[in-house]
């Protein structure tokens, strides 16, 4: 069955701790950053620097950002060798970034260099080309030696103690005991990997996030056990690993950018709260962005004007190909849109959590029937449960 309208309700993205930033200034048209920096730059890297010696665990947490003024911004925590809590510095640091060029002294070949001045100092940033290593050089005078700091991206970071610390105002306080249920949409990238969206795996009223994740593949209708391989919780994007390997995986589309019209598609969940039913094909264009520009959401996002229903979050948003243009994420709650992030943002998330993925090979524009045939081949129904603790202090089943 093919689903052309409909309305409904559909979960919003909220990163608390951003919020003040994201609604100050308006998004600026010449960032530095491309959709792949996006998606790979932000996460949590551990700090080795002459600067930092005796302090033990320093961390800092990188974000980008589309403000006027600012491109990145940067918050440092520090925690000595046998102390339980963190001591975070005052506020992040954020900065506006130019291009580095390549060939330039000082940035290496294949990596993402950039170059930032911020009351009167000077910032210099190095990427590897897979965001796990990053030369961070801040020259406090030009007479001055510069402070060198070499950042180690921690692998599997999931944001969570530094979302706690950040929205701690804002978010009700959780009982630890309480369990809880999400369902979702997702989509096989690689044979052990599967897409989905951050926010159903989240617990909304407390941020917590599941301690239990099963992944039903199709077309073969088959559970398995997966676990949270990485998020960003910013762009409302993660990536869950297979315990065991899965079949075909959906090809990402690389457009240098999506035109207004172009047809769209999606296959999901009409009944998804019983997920192994209702399985239904939705058509749409893309349409004008949905948002006001100073949200960074106009810039890593696709819109359309696909109908969305609760479950849809996680799913694939198609070409007529079959290829994957972007991550269906959320949208109008009267249903008159909705909103994916980018497949380019999303090669960069993927690239930072070392994640294999396939491009588009085909140009062959398929028939509705060979859509939705090639879409069953990597679509995943993604169910979250988070355990509580019984008075015993022991998981409850």
């Amino acid at each position: 069955m093919r689903r052309q309208s409909g309305l409904s309700r559909r979960p919003q993205r909220l990163v608390a701790f951003f919020a003040t930033l994201f609604f100050v200034l308006p998004a600026q048209g010449d960032s530095a950053l491309a959709d792949q920096h996006f998606g790979g730059i932000g996460g949590v890297y551990h700090v080795e620097s002459e600067e930092f010696e005796g302090e033990g665990l320093v961390e800092v947490l990188i974000q980008p950002i589309a403000l006027e003024d600012f491109d990145l911004c940067l918050w440092f925590r520090t925690k000595a060798l046998g102390d339980r809590e963190w001591k975070y510095y005052d506020g992040y640091k954020c900065t506006p970034l130019r291009p580095f060029p390549s060939q330039s002294v000082g940035c290496k070949p294949d990596s993402h260099c950039f170059t930032a001045n911020l009351s009167s100092i000077d910032y210099f940033f190095d990427f590897s080309s897979d965001y796990h290593l990053v030369d961070y050089i801040v020259w406090k005078s030009a007479s001055a030696e510069p402070d060198v700091f070499r950042l180690y991206r921690k692998q599997n970071e999931d944001y969570e103690a530094w979302l706690r610390e950040l929205a701690q105002a804002d978010l009700p306080q959780a009982d630890n005991q309480s369990s809880f249920q999400m369902y979702g949409t997702g989509f096989v990238v690689s044979p052990n990997y599967v897409v989905t969206a951050d926010h159903i795996l989240r617990d909304k009223p407390s941020g917590r996030q599941c301690n239990r994740v099963d992944v039903l593949t199709y077309p073969d209708k088959k559970w398995t056990e997966g676990r949270i391989h990485g998020v960003n919780p910013v762009l409302d994007i993660a990536v869950i690993e297979l315990s065991e390997s899965t079949k075909p995986a959906a090809s990402l589309a690389f457009a240098p950018r999506f035109d207004e019209g172009d047809p769209v598609s999606h296959y999901g969940f009409a009944d998804w709260s019983a997920g192994d039913q209702g399985l239904e094909m939705s058509d749409g264009r893309i349409i004008p962005s949905q948002v006001k520009a100073e949200r960074d959401l106009a810039k890593t996002s696709i819109f359309s004007d696909l109908p969305g229903q609760k479950g849809d979050s996680g799913g694939a948003m198609l070409d007529v190909h079959g290829n994957v243009m972007g991550v269906l994420l959320g949208g109008d709650e009267s249903g008159g849109w909705v909103h994916a992030l980018k497949s380019t943002v999303l090669e960069g998330f993927l690239t930072a959590n070392r994640v294999h993925f396939e491009t588009a090979k085909s140009s062959e524009a398929l028939s509705p029937e060979a859509l939705q045939q090639k879409a069953n081949t990597f679509l995943a129904f993604v169910r979250c449960r988070h355990r509580g603790l019984d008075e015993y202090g022991n998981d409850r089943r």
